[in-house]
Formats: C-alpha cells, structure tokens, sequence
C-alpha cells in the first residue's frame, strides 16, 4: 500500500506542476503563435525572392544571348534586370561595342570617335567599381586602360595597366599583353605619337553626287509580235491587188521554173491570125536545118522530131 499511495503522490504532484506551467505560460500563448506565424510567412516570401530572382536572371541571360551586340538591344537588359548577374555583362559588351565604334572613327569623324569613347570610358568605370565579379573587373579594368589610350591619356593609361596587373584573376595571356602595353607607353614612339595625335584632325570625305534617277526603274520592253505566217492562231498575211506573194530569188541564183501554165489566148479568127500557106516550096530554096546553140545547163530535147 504505501507503493501505491507514494505513486499516487508522485502523479499529483506532475500535475500539480505541469498545471502550474500552463498557467504561467498562457499570457505567452498568443505571441508564440505569432512567432510562428511570422516565421512561416518569411520563409514563404524567401522562397517566393529566391525564385523570382532565378526566374528574372533567367530572362536577362536570355535576352543577353539573343541581343544582337548593337548598345540599343543592351541597355534595356541591365535597364529591367539590374539586380542579375547578367546586367552587368551587358553593361560590359554594350561598352565594348561603344568602344570599337569609336576606334573605327577615329581617322574619319574624330568628334565622334571622341564621344563614343568616352561613353565607353564611364561604363568600364563603373562596371570595374560595381560589379562582384572577378572576372568582369578585370576585364572593364582593362578596357578602361584602353580607352584611356585611345584618348591620348598616356599617364593613367599607363596607371591603369600596373594597377590591373596587381588583381588576381588576370590571366598569363593577359598580363602578357599588358607588359607589352606598358613597354610602349613608356617608349619614345608612344611620345612621338601622342604629340601627333592630339593635334590630327582628320578630313572629311566629299559626298558622293550620285543622280537621282537611281532609283527609277526602266521602261518594260515591248514584247508584242507581228503577224507572221507560221505562228498558229496568227491572221495570214495578205499581199496587196496585183502583187505576188512569191518570195524573191536571191541574187546570183538562176531564176526557178514557172510551174503556172500560161493563160490560153482566146480563139481567133484563121483566116485573120495564120497566113496564107504556098502550095509548094521548092527543094532548092528550103534552107539548111540551123543546129541550137548549146545552151548552159541541161541539154534541151528537140520539141519537133523529123518524121
């Protein structure tokens, strides 16, 4: 019995306790609830970030790969995107491509071969101050070092240059040309040239003065026929009253046989049309029988035979 009642005694005190906890901890209740509450929505609303962020880097890679390269198609991807990864790398290309232009224009509109390098100038800075990218700043680094050279700055090109050769993602091939940079920069020929260049301002080419019926097509040529009379459906040809259609023989060529019989005169009166026949013709003055003369040509048959 006293087992019973010491673990009885023992249940009534568990209880006792754990009433005790539930009601010390009721005031606390709603909060916790709360607690969790917060805590849920937040790891709702990270999730729903993180993949919104996938989703929006996702469209501005795409975007970036399908851009043609010209500046236009580049801006709008660091423009709607400027928290991926990808806006910076457009910010990038759309600087390169300002940059060849202008180096493209350099010997033809300095002017704006000065502008355009510029731009280009600003964006490497901004791209190489920015972005978290190693190799992304390298690469501005370098093309602000270039721009700097391309607008005669031979002093913070030449700062430029050493300071990307001390960053850690320069590559063997990279740092190569940049020695090479940095060896005519502090030549003589780079003085020389820079001297030249500051003060070269190219000429303009004349208009071209092309006419202005470039663009006029020509007259359709006339494809109609004339009646001919061995074309089918075509109206033969008709020669006027009086007139062969034969054609004529070419010259030298002797003349062809006439295949029409000759008109039949009309009959006439004999006594009229054959004159008086003598009686007879004395054997003395009958004359001698004249041979033809040969004719050119096939030899001719006699058209009376002697009986």
């Amino acid at each position: 019995m006293k087992s019973e009642q010491r673990h009885q005694l023992q249940t009534n005190i568990l209880a006792d306790q754990t009433g005790k906890a539930i009601e010390q901890s009721k005031p606390y209740v709603g909060g916790v609830l709360i607690g969790i509450g917060v805590l849920a929505l937040l790891g709702i609303g990270l999730a729903f970030w993180h993949n919104s962020a996938q989703s929006s880097n996702s469209l501005a890679w795409t975007d970036y790969y399908f851009a043609s390269g010209r500046p236009d198609d580049l801006v709008p991807i660091y423009e709607d995107f400027p928290s991926s990864t990808a806006a910076d790398w457009a910010r990038q290309a759309e600087a390169d491509s300002r940059f060849a232009q202008g180096l493209e224009l350099v010997f033809r509109d300095r002017k704006q071969a000065d502008d355009l390098i510029l731009k280009a100038k600003k964006a490497y800075e901004g791209i190489a101050d920015s972005t978290s990218q190693p190799v992304l700043r390298a690469r501005a680094t370098f093309g602000l070092a270039q721009a700097l050279e391309s607008m005669g700055d031979a002093e913070n090109a030449t700062a430029t240059y050493k300071k990307l050769k001390q960053m850690e993602s320069v590559t063997p091939s990279l740092a190569t040309e940049i020695d090479r940079r940095l060896d005519w920069l502090q030549g003589s020929d780079a003085k020389a040239f820079f001297a030249w260049y500051k003060e070269y301002t190219p000429t303009p080419a004349a208009p071209l003065s092309l006419p202005n019926s470039l663009n006029d097509l020509p007259g359709a040529p006339n494809t109609q026929f004339g009646n001919f009379p061995n074309l089918p459906n075509a109206s033969p040809v008709v020669p006027p009253s009086g007139e062969s259609t034969a054609p004529a023989a070419p010259a030298g060529s002797e003349p062809a046989a006439n295949t029409n019989p000759p008109a039949t005169p009309a009959p006439t009166d004999p006594a009229e049309s054959s004159p008086a026949t003598p009686a007879t013709t004395p054997a003395s003055e009958t004359p001698a029988a004249a041979t033809p003369a040969a004719a050119p040509g096939p030899a001719a048959s006699p058209s009376v035979q002697d009986k």
